[in-house]
């Protein structure tokens, strides 16, 4: 019997032996590198600023006001109390002051539009209760956050083609594409 526990112990030493002389597992570490590339796009609803080129429906925010030319009307039917040679044309309009600023006067004379052959024409000198409504204000004073609406009428001339309408103050020009 104790030639077997030899026998038994010296396998053990053997094995022993043998598990000590091995090679280590191999360790495989991976590394990656990753490279990000950020890309902007412009997006389709751009905010337009003071000094822009807009559309119809588009909106200048300016210095304290924002501004919104919806519609054009090329060519208005005159009153019959307002009949001359001339051709009436109008503008759909809101202005709102932002709520961060003083009140502020709103009138017509900061409007004009423009032909294709850059002829400018003033808004209208006159106003008479017969025109199509609802009329933006000739003069009016605004508190902050408050917003105007109303159509802006034009004294054109016979079968001129208007490009733009135009708007303009110390602080604030754009004009709108009208068409």
């Amino acid at each position: 019997m104790i030639r077997r526990i030899c026998l038994g112990g010296g396998a053990l030493l053997l094995l022993a032996g043998c598990a000590g002389t091995s090679t280590p597992a191999a360790t495989v570490t991976v590394t990656q590198t990753v490279t990000a590339t950020v890309t902007t796009t412009a997006s389709s609803s751009t905010t337009p600023d003071k000094d822009s080129e807009l559309k119809l429906g588009q909106t200048l925010h300016g210095d304290g006001v924002d501004v919104t030319v919806t519609q054009f009307k090329a060519k208005v039917p005159m009153p019959q109390d307002q009949r001359t040679s001339g051709q009436l044309s109008a503008a759909m309009v809101k202005s709102c002051l932002h709520v961060d600023v003083a009140s502020s006067s709103f009138s017509w004379t900061h409007w004009n539009v423009a032909a294709s052959d850059s002829s400018q024409y003033p808004s209208s000198g006159t106003t008479w209760g017969t025109w199509p409504g609802p009329m933006y204000p000739v003069e009016k004073k605004l508190k902050p956050g408050d917003c105007v609406k109303g159509w802006i009428y034009f004294d054109t001339e016979p079968g001129v083609k208007i490009a733009r309408i135009e708007y303009s103050t110390d602080t604030n020009q754009a004009s709108w594409q009208t068409g």
